[in-house]
């Protein structure tokens, strides 16, 4: 938006009526505070809207209770401690208020106005503020059908309005705009404006509709999508609501189409069905429908498909991997939940690991469940190798380092021994075999430079069996040791047996060891 556009929007903005202001702070009725103090036996309570005071026995006071009625000014506000209090207490609400612009534009505003309770000494009062914090503009004879525009309180551009996102006004999930109240008059300011037929009233009026939409994301949506009206009014509101918050899941729309049935997507006989459908199944349905006409002839099986709750991709993959026919057959022999994601998963693993995805056996083995635990198998060990290759790149020193640290850091008593990896793969391969962080970069990287070494702690009848890893410091102080998923196994006799072998280091050794240059093959 340019500065021109700008001036010429803020020089039509509607001033805010006095009416307006009022029915405002109406609306913090039974929001009110009422302080409260001790003294003698007695309750004192002091009413913030009038000043004036309460005085009751102090058997008779519940602090607890929610609301109090003043019987002066017989406002309703919620107790709060009076003793030795500074701070005002403040209370918001959100409002809404809507109003025409020139040429049948059209103005909504978000206000958050707060309302303050000061413990003054001598009497306490209220400071009622009414805050503006948000406007989207829907104006006639400009390039854009929408602009929204956020209040910046704080910063360097402190006291402004701009099309920036303003953290401070919308960024934290409790700071967003809810519902709120909306000024009765903006209903009837919509007519003669692009509003007119937006359905703001009675959508603002459907709880189930619009339970976390505002009429600002109505609003917005409406201008956007000149189709929402219409599947509003056809019952097809489920599929508004996705639409708007999930873009419904990667189903583009025909935002230039005429009819309803092409806008969707669907043939035009599927239109009645899609609406006959219960809201919880009418995305999977659509699904079902778009590729119906897509593809042709679903052999039948468009209810059963629906069923499934299957997305578009994963519809399109089945298609190009086989028929819906057999697909359903196969699934229905396996006579179980989750089957189809299970069938999902597996042909996608056996296509990554480079299998032949036109041969039946491939894609329908006899045992779903063995053959997917498989491929689960297969394809981590292929990213382990992977893995261990790249290290094994990029960590050659470790292999290098091996037999000058082995003969420093080897050791052997009783039931355990310690060594040093000895290469990458070798560390990468422990971290992955007990669950736990070792095979990172970053100690690779740590024992490549001979800042720490990593050291494998094993039973001398398993010595080839991941046990406990170690990483120790080049003078010989245990850095950290830890077991299968970060545990700590047998550990007090753990800290006694690496108590022993680190006195039985030789300082000297581990000084030359930390001074003994690598040289490694480029």
């Amino acid at each position: 938006m340019t500065d021109e556009e700008k001036k010429e929007l803020h020089a039509m903005l509607p001033r805010i009526p006095k009416k307006f202001e009022e029915w405002v702070e109406k609306q913090f009725d039974w929001r009110r505070t009422q302080f409260y103090t001790r003294k003698d036996g007695k309750v004192i309570i002091e009413c913030c809207h009038c000043g004036k005071k309460t005085v009751v026995d102090a058997e008779n006071f519940d602090a607890e209770k929610v609301h109090m009625r003043c019987p002066h000014c017989k406002q309703v506000g919620s107790f709060a401690s009076k003793k030795n209090r500074k701070n005002s207490i403040g209370k918001d609400i959100d409002v809404w208020y809507g109003q025409k612009l020139k040429n049948g534009g059209y103005v909504l505003r978000f206000f958050r106005p707060t309302l303050m309770a000061v413990p003054d000494k001598e009497q306490p009062y209220e400071v009622f503020s009414l805050t503006e914090r948000m406007r989207y503009w829907f104006p006639v004879g400009m390039k854009k059908k929408l602009i929204k525009e956020f209040y910046h309180p704080w910063g360097w551009d402190a006291g402004t309005w701009n099309g920036t996102y303003c953290f401070s006004t919308m960024g934290l999930s409790d700071n967003r705009p809810s519902h709120g109240f909306v000024y009765p008059d903006t209903y009837k300011n919509m007519k003669g404006t692009v509003m007119e037929y937006s359905l703001s009233e009675e959508i603002g009026h459907d709880s189930r509709f619009c339970y976390y939409l505002t009429i600002g994301d109505w609003q917005q949506a409406y201008i956007e999508n000149k189709w929402f009206e219409a599947l509003y009014k056809m019952g097809l509101k489920q599929i508004i609501h996705e639409k708007i918050y999930y873009g419904l899941h990667g189903m583009r729309l025909n935002g230039r189409a005429k009819k309803p049935w092409d806008y969707l997507g669907i043939e035009k006989r599927r239109l009645k069905d899609l609406i006959a459908t219960p809201d919880i199944e009418k995305t999977g349905a659509l699904r079902i429908y778009r590729l119906e006409r897509k593809f042709g002839n679903l052999e039948g099986l468009t209810n059963t498909l629906i069923s499934y709750h299957l997305s578009e991709t994963s519809l399109s993959y089945i298609r190009n991997h086989t028929t819906f026919r057999k697909f359903v057959n196969y699934i229905e022999k396996q006579n179980r939940n989750g089957a189809v994601g299970e069938w999902l998963d597996y042909m996608r693993m056996k296509e990554e690991l480079g299998y032949d995805m036109t041969d039946s056996i491939i894609v329908f083995p006899k045992n779903l469940k063995d053959a997917h635990n498989k491929a689960v198998i297969e394809r981590n060990q292929v990213e382990a190798d992977k893995r261990k290759k790249e290290a094994e790149e990029r960590f050659k020193a470790i292999a290098v380092r091996f037999k000058g640290a082995d003969s420093v850091y080897h050791y052997e008593s009783g039931a355990f021994l310690i060594r040093p990896a000895k290469s990458a793969s070798e560390i990468v391969e422990e971290g992955r075999m007990l669950h736990h962080c070792v095979g990172g970069d970053d100690y690779l990287e740590k024992h490549a430079k001979k800042k720490t070494i990593i050291l494998f702690l094993r039973t001398v009848k398993e010595p080839d069996t991941p046990f406990i890893t170690v990483e120790v410091k080049p003078n010989g102080e245990i850095e950290q040791w830890y077991g299968i998923h970060d545990s700590k196994p047998e550990e007090k006799k753990i800290d006694r047996w690496l108590g022993k072998y680190v006195k039985a280091l030789d300082p000297e050794q581990l000084r030359r060891e930390a001074k003994r240059k690598i040289k490694t093959a480029s």
